[in-house]
């Protein structure tokens, strides 16, 4: 019923909000003691810029997460051909790698794609 999805909803948005806000305090107080190691200034927000940064420097400090040693399971490749394969599956699309000379890239290694309607090509 519309009444159990919005009650479902509004226990998720509570649930998330609670642990958002709990995340957000130890990202903060991690930065805090960085900036503070590193005599930079304190300004008591955690920016978008941030993000990313203080989350893989908590994830290193608290659970020895080396990001580069997941990165060694995770093949560039292999990852985009099972990503795209997915969303040929779901979506009905095909997708096509442009060759060297089709593509107009700022650097060599960038991959481009052309997706097309599975059904109509």
């Amino acid at each position: 019923t519309p009444e159990m999805v919005m009650s479902f909803l509004d226990d998720l948005r509570l649930r998330l909000t609670e642990r958002g806000e709990s995340e957000l305090e130890t990202l903060l107080a991690l930065k805090k003691r960085v900036c503070e190691d590193e005599g930079g200034a304190v300004d008591g927000k955690i920016k978008a810029g941030d993000m990313q940064f203080y989350h893989t420097k908590l994830l290193e400090e608290q659970y020895a997460v080396d990001q580069d040693k997941i990165k060694e399971f995770f093949a560039s490749d292999r990852v985009v051909a099972e990503i795209l394969k997915l969303y040929e599956t779901l979506l009905s699309l095909r997708f096509s790698e442009l060759s060297v000379d089709e593509r107009h890239v700022w650097y060599e290694d960038v991959r481009l794609f052309a997706v097309h309607d599975a059904s109509s090509g």
